[in-house]
């Protein structure tokens, strides 16, 4: 009998033997099996002994400072080691004296229970700032994970991380792994490096502190590493790409960058040839810095090529990556007019040449902005252990000018949102001192102090409001109401916009005030409305009669009159219920037909035939520093839709009320880039959030009513459900 030749016998049979051999090389690796945790080799577990062996404990020590996941000489990226750097320097500055146990990568994961035996509770563990947080990661991800899960009792703080888990089933199942991980940790603060990787982490490790900040390599300045006078470097373009999985261009491709740049430029990536030694590091990112100051402009898809740049204080074109690693953490440098990003390659010649024309004389004192105020907050939060998260404010401009941008603490409330604030650096006083704002001149206070305050005092007015409190404390809720006034009238002298959401909102509640008879009745007041069933019965027929239209008559009232038809509509979804009375509904009416059929391949071809459409969106920056999930959006949005619904049923208008939100744009790339076009034609800005369209107009026929469930098949308990 004949034996089949198996599949693995044929492989090995007809493959070149170089192949077969990479292929048992592989086995047992993550690129084997990428579900597989990352272990060791019995090379690399015994140079990781070793090492181990050769730490210095400091075992007399009060406390000590653990500085987990330092890379490996193997790991040759220049940003990595420059953040060492940094965080070494910043460790000395904040923590002198105490001593410093660094433990690098191969260290964590080989000696997991050595190191959970010699760690006593009271030390502080730092852990590497990066990229890496995610699946794309897993060596770096593997070993955070050990140090969270062997220290469960240490305050752990993981320093600034871009945060991109892919939507791939590994990226999926890592995601998972991560967060079972970080939500087992009492004593975890989780730090993104931009505003995408900060809300995510705010996502997915919701029991963690999270706190957004920049990466740290821009705690260093240029005068730290004496760099040698430089000759005229007129023209000298650095072109700072990068070759790797997270790169947009092929390898050929990164020619043609160099080419669409127009001049002569040097080719560079900070991930070296040769492996960077532990003592080598301050010497690479000293040559590294001055290569980038020996050149008049930047551009680059490296994130410390951005940050070199900037750190040499010169013009930076920054281009895409696979992930929003870039595209996001510019926005740290928006008050730094010649530090742009480049969208398309056509466009990058006159955007490189619009940043070289750029001078700017003061750039942000990051340490003073940021990484100087951190030990003060990392302190608080061994007092606020368990506390809502706190997210820094933004980079002030270079103009001295304040950031419009408010702070954003999500759900931090009394006493936690005031030791927040103050371990940030900004005093927020007790309510006495509030009320004539301390002590302090008022002109002297910051924007963001000013904003805190109002903030503060808005929130506690409008809680007055749901606790119906204000008869008995009306003086002081007045007193309150002045300091908002006052804030606000600060804030618009110093060149704030009145519509900013926050602004608005305490202008909105401060107005409210002045009206509480209005608004307000006391429980035994005479003026209450007494229970009226007629009105309740011919609303609910209201109600019963609508039906969502998708067929429209031939003839329809004109454009004007469906406009303000429209209108009327969003009159009544104004009045319509939604969380702290912010109001965040914006609106879109269109009736040109060009506009409506600008999404057509988006959505039902039924909703675009429509007479007229009323695009629904939602300010989101409502929700980012007072409490509320953007869910909540979304919950605010369908109050408003409803009111608009049954007034124009009322009217006798047909009417459909279509999804449309982030999910279905976002469920394929065609839609994005449709959506994206539309955005930018109507002129939508990025912080409106899509919720719904409307369609309506006059209905061809009026749907049949179905049938409904009765009220006892709807009703929960007492054997009433049916």
């Amino acid at each position: 009998m004949v034996r089949k030749m198996t599949l693995k016998s044929a492989l090995k049979k007809n493959l070149p033997a170089p192949i077969v051999e990479t292929i048992r090389s592989l086995r047992g690796t993550a690129a084997w099996d990428p579900y597989k945790p990352i272990v060791l080799g019995e090379k690399d577990r015994a140079e990781t002994r070793a090492r181990f062996a050769e730490i210095d404990w400091h075992p007399d020590a009060p406390r000590r400072i653990i500085y987990g996941l330092i890379p490996t000489a193997s790991l040759r990226n220049v940003g990595d080691h420059a953040q060492v750097v940094a965080i070494r320097q910043w460790i000395a500055r904040h923590y002198p004296g105490e001593p410093v146990v660094e433990l690098d990568k191969n260290v964590i994961i080989g000696c997991r229970d050595e190191i959970a035996s010699r760690v006593r509770a009271n030390d502080l563990v730092f852990l590497h700032s990066g990229g890496n947080l995610g699946d794309r990661g897993l060596w770096s991800e593997t070993a955070r994970r050990t140090m969270i899960e062997a220290l469960p009792d240490n305050r752990i703080v993981s320093l600034p991380q871009t945060i991109f888990f892919s939507e791939t089933p590994l990226g999926r199942y890592q995601k998972q792994v991560s967060q079972a991980v970080y939500g087992r940790h009492g004593h975890l603060t989780v730090m993104g490096r931009d505003d995408i990787s900060g809300s995510l982490a705010g996502a997915l490790f919701p029991r963690a502190q999270v706190i957004t900040m920049p990466d740290f390599v821009l705690s260093l300045r240029k005068e730290e590493f004496t760099l040698a006078p430089q000759p005229e470097n007129a023209g000298k373009i650095m072109a700072c790409l990068r070759l790797d999985d997270e790169s947009v261009f092929a390898p050929e491709e990164r020619l043609k960058v160099v080419e669409r740049i127009g001049i002569p430029a040097t080719l560079f990536d900070t991930t070296l040839d040769a492996p960077i030694e532990a003592d080598a590091r301050y010497g690479v990112v000293h040559d590294t810095l001055a290569l980038f100051d020996a050149h008049e402009a930047v551009v680059t898809d490296r994130f410390h090529g951005l940050i070199f740049g900037v750190i040499c204080r010169k013009p930076v074109v920054v281009l895409r990556t696979v992930d929003h690693k870039l595209t996001s953490a510019v926005a740290w440098f928006k008050d730094i007019p010649n530090v742009q990003f480049c969208d398309h390659l056509d466009d990058l010649a006159a955007t490189l040449e619009r940043v070289r024309a750029t001078p700017v004389e003061t750039y942000p004192d990051f340490n003073a902005l940021y990484f100087d105020r951190l030990p003060g907050l990392v302190e608080e939060m061994e007092r606020c252990a368990g506390e809502p998260p706190f997210v820094m404010p933004a980079v002030p401009s270079p103009q001295g000018n304040h950031s419009r941008q408010p702070l954003n603490m999500r759900s931090v409330a009394g006493k936690a949102k005031r030791r927040l604030l103050r371990a940030a650096g900004m005093t927020a006083p007790t309510v006495p001192q509030l009320k004539s704002f301390g002590s302090s001149d008022p002109d002297k206070l910051s924007d963001d102090e000013l904003l805190a305050f109002m903030r503060h005092d808005a929130h506690r007015i409008e809680k007055s409001f749901y606790n119906r409190i204000f008869h008995a404390k009306r003086d002081y809720y007045e007193e309150r109401r002045k300091n908002v006034r006052d804030c606000i009238a600060l804030l618009k002298q110093r060149g704030h916009d009145m519509s900013e959401p926050t602004i608005a909102w305490a202008d909105l509640i401060a107005s409210r005030f002045e009206n509480l008879e209005r608004e307000f009745i006391e429980p035994n007041s005479t003026a209450a409305r007494a229970f009226d069933p007629f009105r309740m019965d011919a609303f609910i027929g209201l109600a019963a009669t609508r039906r969502s239209s998708r067929v429209w008559a031939t003839e329809q009232p004109s454009g004007e009159e469906l406009t303000a038809c429209a209108k009327k509509l969003i009159d009544a979804a104004r009045w319509a219920p939604n969380s702290g009375d912010r109001q965040p509904w914006r609106f879109l009416i269109m009736t040109d037909p060009a506009e409506k059929h600008l999404l057509k391949h988006i959505k039902e071809q039924h909703c675009y035939d429509a007479p007229c459409l009323i695009f629904v969106g939602g300010d989101r920056r409502f929700y980012g520093g007072l409490g509320e999930n953007e869910a909540g959006l979304h919950i605010d949005g369908g109050a408003a839709i409803m009111q608009m619904v049954l007034a124009a049923h009322a009217g006798n208008f047909g009417v459909c009320w279509n999804h449309f939100s982030r999910d279905l744009i976002e469920s394929r790339p065609r839609n994005q880039e449709i959506y994206a076009e539309f955005a930018r034609k109507m002129r939508i800005p990025d912080h409106i959030e899509p919720v719904a369209i409307i369609a309506f107009g006059a209905a061809a026929f009026h749907p049949p009513v179905p049938p409904r469930m009765a009220v006892e098949s709807l009703l929960i308990g007492d054997d009433r459900a049916k």
